[in-house]
């Protein structure tokens, strides 16, 4: 059953997938520039008092297992969130073309599908509506359900 708090989660699961996407890129782009780097160089002094410098080289292998675990990690929580995500949008859109009331269809969809305000969606709505009627047109649609 789709209420009002499920509604107003619309946005942001929606929102929720382009982000895990973008720390997909960002720990891949990571990943490759360790890659392309390939061994690391530092420098450290020691022997004969401080006075001898020695050029110590490798591969950051503790870094790049890290790196690597955590996008395998966040993959894995991607493709259960997407479907997760992909089945509730659904919900809630069979749940707001099944509204008889063309008017109810049309705030619900203004206020949860496009993020409007309420005041936004009342002047869109035209014939005299203000946010408050709008909400409250909304409140009591809910309540005839309930």
């Amino acid at each position: 059953m789709v209420d009002r708090k499920f509604l107003e989660q619309y946005a942001d699961m929606v929102s929720e997938i382009p982000e895990l996407e973008a720390k997909i890129d960002r720990l891949e782009a990571q990943i490759a520039k360790i890659e392309a780097e390939g061994a690391v160089k530092d420098t450290v002094s020691g022997g004969n008092g401080g006075t001898q410098h020695f050029v110590i080289e490798g591969f950051p292998i503790p870094e790049y297992k890290k790196k690597r675990t955590r996008l395998l990690s966040v993959k894995m929580s991607y493709e259960q969130l997407k479907n997760d995500v992909e089945e509730k949008v659904m919900e809630i859109e069979t749940f707001i073309a099944g509204i008889d009331d063309s008017r109810i269809r049309r705030i619900i969809t203004m206020k949860y599908i496009d993020g409007l305000s309420w005041t936004e969606t009342a002047e869109k709505l035209g014939r005299y509506a203000t946010a408050d009627s709008a909400r409250k047109e909304f409140e009591r649609y809910f309540q005839r359900m309930s």
